[in-house]
């Protein structure tokens, strides 16, 4: 392969970010702002979680927590709710049994 030198004259082409560079002008309207309706920038998270209907409630129910099931009572926080295993009687740990933890979880939520 032939050197540079040998083909013709050098091409020097400057990245970017060389020093010495001078960025080129923004030409044209700047970027839509919030209160643009034109804006095409939107928060993902509202649409990837809308809001409830008003006045719905979701539905209590057990929970996974490493493939044992678990009742969410926070809802009762103020009389002492909170995040319980649910564990049939003579039983040293909590449920892997949906249907034992759906018993277990409505007699509990009756308690509060």
């Amino acid at each position: 392969m032939p050197y540079a030198a040998e083909t013709g004259p050098r091409m020097r082409i400057r990245p970017h970010n060389a020093p010495g560079h001078a960025p080129r002008p923004r030409v044209g309207r700047p970027p839509a702002g919030p209160a643009d309706t034109g804006s095409k920038i939107r928060c993902r998270s509202l649409r990837a979680h809308p809001s409830p209907p008003e006045g719905t409630v979701r539905k209590a129910q057990p929970f996974l927590n490493k493939s044992r099931y678990w009742g969410n009572f926070e809802r009762f926080a103020a009389v002492g709710g909170t995040r319980e295993p649910l564990v049939p009687a003579g039983e040293e740990f909590a449920t892997k049994d949906l249907e034992i933890a759906q018993t277990l979880f409505q007699a509990r939520w009756a308690a509060y």
